[in-house]
């Protein structure tokens, strides 16, 4: 029975499903083309942006009339009166867009990373990874809430209402809850966490609906799973860190590393940057971070406590994401009303800082000619480059399987000179997932390395040597990995001001 129904399904929406695939198709090709163009000027990665959309939305519709070929919901359908096994209606379903629509999406993501020049295992992996989370995390859920409805228009209008409540209802309570998960390292777990509830709440949907037909109380499920996905924003930063340090894959290695206050007076002022707030710098060097090392501050959290017992919590008020060398010298600007300086002048006050981090080595290494395509030398991906019209620096293009990495880009001279200065280019995304749904199997790394600046440029004489000197140069590009995530507490007991200046 369920090769009878999968066969009904196929000759009812072969034309959608060949539709569905044909977008993809689309995209694979113009993220294709754009692979070696500068972002700036080129239209062609909207084009895939657009044709990325699309294809999503097409997915969604065909999933929800695939499972409304043989509603739930309602009465008036005709399998009802048939000997359907309920498990046959379930498996067919499945069976359907595991093959038909995650096939496809499969076979394509490989494809792209192939015509792309990355190494078939890299690809593999990533296209996998991507394919297995959009059917947890996308396909399923939608097979859930299609059994809720009777109809397309139905489920189009539900959806429509969900996805508005729920994007309001987010928008006006983020500022309250855990504002750090936008373009923070660890905001894969909330999303993972909303992840993994939104399949329980699909799974026991499918069941109820499947074998019990218990729509009106799989529709309450579905509300729960709407609250529970709101509530799961406020999970607290200090819980949210404690589960990325358990995916530290080599702890042990951050345990030397220290931070101390260092008093910056004499090397930044305090600024006054209006009537009512003032710029305090505060220096730290961290111990114990080997030559090779880098450290990340993934969050800086702190509170004053005055003599008179007043607590201030300064956790809004910090810079994050800096990378630290091995030097270990860096300082903050905590932005604080004039009138705490004031006090901070005349009496000191204890300061205790809480620093979330994240030690990162270096990896794999790879050379690339600095105007010339060539692979990484991991087998992950292919870069082209070239030099910009004035010889003032290398555009750097690269085409790479899953996420793009964290790396150190750095131009090096045929005659032994490096460029103006390296370049650490990381997405912060701590995630253990290859690949992203949103991005796909195959990511885009574009950057520009500067070789001269000043009054080179416009020269035609000094752009002509400076041409002549990139003529076998290279770019050093060396992959960085997240080894361990930690937690440190810095307190200052007697933090004063009385020693710096003030300027306006």
């Amino acid at each position: 029975m369920i090769w009878h129904i999968f066969k009904k399904d196929w000759k009812l929406t072969w034309w959608m499903v060949l539709g569905t695939a044909l977008l993809y198709a689309m995209r694979v090709v113009a993220l294709s083309r754009s692979a070696f163009v500068n972002a700036r000027t080129s239209t062609e990665p909207n084009v895939g942006y657009v044709l990325t959309t699309l294809s999503m939305v097409a997915t969604a519709l065909l999933v929800v009339i695939i499972v409304q070929k043989d509603a739930i919901a309602g009465l008036r359908q005709d399998w009802l009166v048939r000997p359907v096994k309920r498990t046959d209606l379930l498996l067919s379903k499945l069976a359907f867009v595991v093959l038909l629509i995650q096939g496809p999406i499969f076979v394509l993501d490989l494809a792209e990373g192939l015509v792309a020049g990355v190494g078939i295992v890299p690809v593999f992996s990533a296209a996998a990874s991507r394919s297995l989370w959009m059917l947890a995390i996308i396909v399923l859920p939608l097979i859930a809430f299609a059994t809720l409805t009777r109809n397309l228009m139905e489920a189009l209008g539900a959806g429509l209402a969900v996805g508005l409540s729920f994007g309001l209802l987010q928008s006006a309570t983020l500022n309250t809850g855990a504002a750090f998960a936008e373009g923070s390292g660890i905001g894969w777990i909330l999303s993972s966490m909303q992840s993994a509830s939104t399949l329980l709440f699909a799974a026991v949907i499918l069941g109820l609906q499947y074998y019990r037909r218990k729509v009106l109380a799989s529709r309450w499920l579905c509300g729960s799973a709407f609250a529970a996905a709101l509530a799961i924003q406020f999970v607290p930063w200090q819980q949210a860190f404690a589960i990325q340090e358990r995916f530290s894959s080599n702890p042990e290695v951050a345990s030397a590393i220290e931070p101390h206050y260092a008093p910056v007076a004499g090397r930044f002022a305090i600024n006054a940057t209006s009537d009512n707030q003032i710029v305090v710098p505060l220096g730290f060097v961290f111990s114990g971070i080997g030559p090779g090392e880098r450290v990340t501050e993934d969050r800086v959290s702190a509170r004053i406590i005055e003599p008179n017992g007043t607590v201030t919590e300064l956790n809004d008020r910090w810079d994050s994401g800096r990378s630290i060398g091995y030097s270990g010298d860096t300082f903050q600007r905590l932005t604080l009303p004039k009138e705490m300086v004031g006090r901070l002048k005349r009496h000191p006050a204890r300061v205790e800082i809480d620093f979330s981090l994240t030690l990162m080595k270096p990896g794999a290494e790879s050379t690339l000619p600095a105007d010339g395509t060539a692979n990484l030398q991991d087998g992950t991906g292919l870069c082209a480059t070239r030099t910009d019209f004035a010889a003032s620096q290398v555009e750097v293009h690269c085409r790479v399987a899953g996420k793009a990495p964290c790396a150190l880009w750095q131009l090096h001279e045929a005659t032994g000179k490096t460029g103006y200065s390296p370049r650490f280019d990381c997405n912060g995304d701590y995630s253990p997932l290859k690949a992203s749904v949103e991005s796909g199997a195959i990511s885009a790394v574009n950057m520009t390395l500067p070789f001269r600046f000043g009054p080179r440029i416009g020269d035609p004489a000094m752009e002509q040597a400076d041409e002549a000197e990139l003529k076998g140069a290279q770019v050093l590009v060396q992959s960085w990995a997240p080894v361990a995530h930690f937690t440190r507490q810095l307190v200052i007991p007697d933090f004063s001001l009385g020693r710096m200046d003030t300027q306006r």
